[in-house]
């Protein structure tokens, strides 16, 4: 049983040992510590693990200091620490006389002081005279003079136990020689005899000290190593004396003497925290703390010191939701669907749009970063306006010990990648058995911040789970694949931040600067050394240990010059300033607030709740909300397809999105129309019209970019006629005008913009128009959305659209009479608007040609298509199909076969006005004979199809609109993504599905949920009111609640206007009855 006493000390005992935890469980900004007995058991010691964990600390920003009396050589030799930067790792050496720092290339002596020449032979007369004295008395010693600043008596030349012997047994052999040669005091006795010599000798100032093997007479000793900290590491680098960690292992007394390390308890540092890990029989002074453990111990501490730094690596490395509906997963690897990985997984912000490349890089890699709005002229024949792309800003290649680490590179044992939906960033984890069996973990996330448009940033991190080596990152910016109109790409080395900067300009177009800077990752033992070209960042690391860098880039660009690299190279220190984790928080923040007005959340399917979110994900991603220069191209920013050109898809097919959602972007997509009204006046100017005939495909200055022709594959120039005949193009815009301005109430934008270019494209229509012998209007030779037939007479969707466009064009200006006079006026003044014309348009609006017949009710989708011959139906089977090459187009011409939604997209884009039973005639004749060898035609089938109450049907086409770009159908989604699909299935599931369509200026409400549909969420914006509708099935019925804010908001239900005031309402409706409205 223990006695009192020995509880009362294993008390005392537990006290020290938590305190010594509480003062070491913080991270200093300085450690400093003895050389011998602390850092290694002897010189001729193992300082492996020692050299790797300085390395690693100074990687960090931990300031070393080490503390020896040997110089340089022994120190150096047996550290051999080559940290990364040169500054962190300094040696303080031969008792305080010398100083070095120590960076990649080695050692550098920073200072040295050297005695005099009368100041050695005092030095040199004392120490043998000493010499003399222990040699008569019989002992044998050795004078060691090659020591700076000090002569040094070896007491110990010849014992057999020295290797490894502890400081306590070093002094008591020593004090039994001297006692035996008649020295009672022993090593004690000898230090005083050696201060009364080096007095007789005149030193000055000396110092005698003992390891307990030698006796020292010197000039300087280990309080003077330690003023030095205090002066360069502390003081010189504005810290406190609380910031250092100072560790030795001698600082109690030894028999009657002082430990060798008491000396470095200096007044300067007084309030920093003192560790021993020596045995230190006798205690220690305050305010040291023991710990014991000798070197082992010594490392622990040093380990403790990483770890509280790494784990803010390990533990602030981003994490993919764990939510399967925000998910979009690529398992493995497979090179022959790698192009079209790195399309899915592309991350933009409406500035940029980077392809998910792997940041290695591959034989099959295709890594681009297209910029919207920046354009040059092609090389190739024929010669178009093409995007100008930036260089590779992704581009990390690893090293393990020299060994390059890729996929190719020994054995892949896991690879998945993660587009995060919710928040916009692709996540990539990657196991890899290299040929030597040892295995590397790899993880990186990317994302192109929605919160700063001109930023992009990535991290990487690199584990060796089974071994240590040197891990290094080299990144680099190269020339991108995607080709382009690039005329020249200067790359420069950056200095602040330090990276890379990159001019590149188009050919007769704009241009844009990227620069990039890579960073060690906070709490990541690696180091950063520029080298030409490149950054190269890495560190000796053990088992476990993170390499993470921070890769940041910011791009500027303009559409006629090469911006100023001054202002992207501001934007990089910003970004550098913010640091990538904020970056990521501010960019979370505003895909948090897109979701918010944006997420459509069905209960039921989650394939289909995926699909909807991959697509509204890439919609919100490519589009602008502030950059009117911009728009949508119809591949988005993912892929060379189409040029990033914008052609109708984006008004029709992806601005309803925008309207209902975000109409501040959806304003922004219409006044890119309206800067380029001048362009498409000078097209219809060519073409020997009036008014504007807006470009097919568009770039960057408003004027027609469709390329004329194609070659074939037997070299034969094979014209391309839709620039010259698909006019429909200026009635789409026009409908996005009207649709925009009765769904926002936005007064300013019809006033402002949209009256103009209502005005300008209907006076193109009536110029367009032909008249016959009975006074009825023609619109000849066009190509209407089939684009299966060429230089057709009379295409209904685009006639129906044209007299549509001239009526509402009307409307607006007798609106604008009303509303804005003055505006008026100048517009009828400036447009030269007058009576007469205006009666004329009048008068061919009510005579063009629709194709119409009431009695069947069915549109003709042009002149002499019921003419034309049949195809068997099963010859369309399976469809989705290109009939144009798999009949032959020579068939296709002649037949009535249709490539996409024609006459059904006019029944959908006007279904205000085109009624039920006109819908189904037309939908009914027209959708078994449609292909849908366009990406832009299911979705609007499931659209139409679920208004028409025909669900299963709207269902499948659903799910065929969800594959082209999910199940990759269409066999191109590695050249970019199909924004209209994307547009597509939004409208399927809101105006189909949900029932929710604009009827003047309320909302119809008739949903028709799919069978596997329980719920449906969504929010929506509708002339000024913020809704959020929640759509549940009831057995026979469905319940919908809506939350009004921000304004009332009018639904018209059963053919009855019913407005809603701000608050929640339910209606409900039951067994196909009329809906019943409650207020909540």
């Amino acid at each position: 049983m223990a006695s009192a006493g020995d509880r009362v000390e294993e008390r005392g005992e537990k006290a020290r040992a938590r305190e010594l935890e509480r003062a070491l469980e913080r991270e200093f900004s300085v450690v400093c510590f003895a050389w011998d007995g602390t850092a290694v058991a002897h010189r001729g010691a193992d300082a492996a693990a020692v050299r790797s964990r300085v390395e690693r600390l100074t990687a960090l920003g931990v300031d070393i200091a080490v503390i020896s009396s040997a110089g340089v050589r022994e120190v150096d030799h047996h550290l051999g620490a080559r940290p990364g930067v040169e500054g962190r790792l300094f040696l303080f050496l031969s008792r305080g006389s010398e100083t070095y720092v120590v960076g990649p290339a080695g050692p550098r002596l920073l200072e040295r002081w050297r005695a005099t020449a009368s100041e050695y032979e005092g030095l040199d007369e004392a120490a043998e005279a000493l010499c003399r004295r222990l040699a008569s008395a019989g002992l044998q010693v050795d004078l060691v003079r090659d020591r700076l600043n000090r002569r040094s008596l070896d007491l110990l030349p010849d014992w057999a136990g020295l290797p490894g012997a502890s400081a306590l047994e070093l002094r008591r052999e020593v004090d039994a020689r001297l006692n035996a040669a008649g020295f009672p005091g022993g090593l004690e006795e000898g230090i005083r005899l050696a201060r009364d010599l080096v007095r007789e000798a005149g030193v000055a100032h000396a110092a005698v000290t003992s390891d307990a093997r030698h006796i020292d007479l010197g000039l300087t000793g280990k309080a003077d190593a330690m003023h030095a900290v205090a002066r360069v590491l502390v003081a010189g680098r504005g810290r406190a004396p609380e910031d250092v960690l100072v560790v030795g292992d001698s600082f109690g007394p030894v028999a009657d003497g002082q430990g060798t390390d008491s000396a470095m308890l200096i007044p300067e540092l007084q309030r920093s925290v003192f560790v021993s890990v020596g045995q230190e029989p006798a205690g220690v002074p305050s305010p040291v703390l023991h710990g014991g453990g000798g070197p082992v111990r010594f490392l622990d501490i040093l380990h403790d010191q990483l770890a509280m730094r790494e784990i803010v690596a390990q533990t602030s490395f981003p994490e993919p939701t764990d939510d399967p509906g925000w998910r979009f997963e690529v398992k493995g690897f497979d090179p022959f669907r790698e192009r079209e990985v790195e399309t899915w997984l592309t991350v933009a912000n409406g500035e940029t749009g980077t392809r998910g490349a792997l940041e290695e890089g591959s034989a099959i890699s295709t890594p681009a970063t297209f910029v919207a709005g920046v354009y040059g002229d092609g090389t190739g024949d024929p010669a178009f306006r093409q995007p100008v792309p930036a260089p590779d800003w992704t581009g990390l290649r690893l090293m393990a010990d020299g060994s390059l680490v890729t996929l190719a590179n020994g054995e892949i044992v896991d690879h998945e990648r993660v587009l995060d939906l919710r928040h916009g960033v692709v996540y990539r984890t990657w196991r890899q058995r290299l040929r030597n069996g040892r295995t590397i973990r790899v993880r990186t996330a990317r994302f192109a911040s929605l919160a700063d448009r001109e930023l992009m940033a990535a991290r990487a991190e690199a584990v060796p789970e089974d071994f240590g080596a040197r891990i290094v990152w080299q990144s680099a910016i190269g020339v991108t694949h995607a080709g382009g109109s690039i005329k020249e790409t200067e790359i420069d080395i950056l200095e602040d931040p330090p990276g890379l900067i990159a001019r590149t300009r188009g050919r007769n177009g704009g241009g844009h600067v990227l620069a990039v800077t890579t960073s060690p990752a906070p709490g990541s033992p690696v180091a950063r050394m520029p080298q030409q070209a490149r950054d190269v960042i890495g560190g000796r690391l053990e088992q476990g240990d993170p390499a993470t860098v921070d890769r940041l880039a910011a791009i500027v660009s303009a559409r006629t010059r090469v911006p100023s690299p001054e202002v992207a190279r501001h934007a990089l220190e910003r970004a550098r300033d913010t640091g990538f984790d904020a970056l990521l928080e501010r960019h979370r923040a505003a895909w948090d607030a897109a979701w918010a007005a944006a997420d459509l959340r069905v209960d039921g399917d989650p394939e289909d709740q995926h699909a909807l979110r991959f697509a509204i994900y890439h919609m919100i991603s490519t589009a602008h909300p502030e950059k009117d220069t911009v728009s949508i191209g119809a591949r988005g920013l993912g892929g060379m397809s189409y040029f990033l050109h914008v052609f109708w898809d984006t008004e029709i097919f992806v601005l309803p999105f925008f309207i209902y959602t975000q109409p501040e972007t959806a304003l922004t997509m219409l006044t890119y129309r309206y800067r380029n009204l001048p362009g498409a006046r000078e097209k219809a100017a060519r073409m020997g019209f009036r008014g504007a005939l807006y470009p097919w495909e568009s770039a960057d200055k408003g004027v027609e970019t469709t390329p004329p022709y194609v070659y074939g594959p037997d070299g034969e120039q094979v014209p391309i006629l839709s620039g010259l005949m698909e006019h429909h193009i200026s009635a789409d815009v026009a409908w996005a005008v009207w649709e925009y301005w009765k769904a926002t109430g936005d007064d300013a934008f019809m006033v402002d913009m949209g009256a103009e270019m209502l005005l300008e494209t209907a006076r193109f229509w009536v110029s367009r128009a032909a008249e016959d012998e009975e006074g009825r209007y023609h619109v000849r030779v066009v190509v209407g959305p089939d684009e299966y037939h060429e230089g057709v007479d009379d295409n209904a969707y685009t006639n129906v659209l044209a007299r549509w466009n001239i009526k509402r064009a009307l409307e607006a200006l007798a609106w604008l009479d009303d509303h804005d006079r003055a505006r008026a006026r100048e517009l009828r003044k400036r447009l030269k608007l007058a009576g007469r014309e205006l009666a004329r348009w009048r008068r061919v609006m009510e005579g063009y040609v629709t194709g119409f017949d009431p009695e069947t009710l069915l549109f003709e989708q042009f002149a002499g298509f019921y003419d034309m011959a049949d195809v068997p139906l099963e010859r369309l089977r399976p469809r989705p199909m290109a009939a144009d090459l798999l009949l032959g187009r020579d068939v296709t011409l002649v037949s009535k076969v249709v490539k996409q939604a024609d006459v059904v997209m006019l029944c959908h884009v006007l279904a205000d006005e085109i009624d039920e039973a006109t819908t189904r005639a037309n939908y009914d004749y027209y959708e078994p004979i449609t292909s849908h060898g366009s990406s832009l035609s299911p979705g609007i089938h499931a659209a139409v199809a679920a208004r028409l109450h025909d669900v299963a049907e709207a269902t499948s086409y659903f799910k065929m609109a969800a594959a082209i770009d999910l199940g990759d159908n269409m066999g191109n989604a590695a050249a970019g993504l199909h924004m209209a699909t994307m547009g597509g299935l939004w409208q399927a599931a809101v105006m189909g599905f949900c029932g929710i369509m604009r009827r003047g200026e309320a909302l119809r409400l008739d949903p028709q949920l799919p069978a596997a549909w329980s719920r449906v969420r969504l929010p929506l914006r509708f002339r000024g009111a913020q809704l959020h509708l929640d759509l549940r099935r009831h057995g026979d019925g469905v319940d919908v609640g809506i939350t009004v804010a921000e304004g009332p908001v009018t639904f018209r239900l059963d053919g009855v206007d019913h407005e809603l005031t701000p608050g929640a309402h339910r209606l409900r409706r039951r067994d196909g009855g009329p809906w019943r409205v409650e207020a909540l």
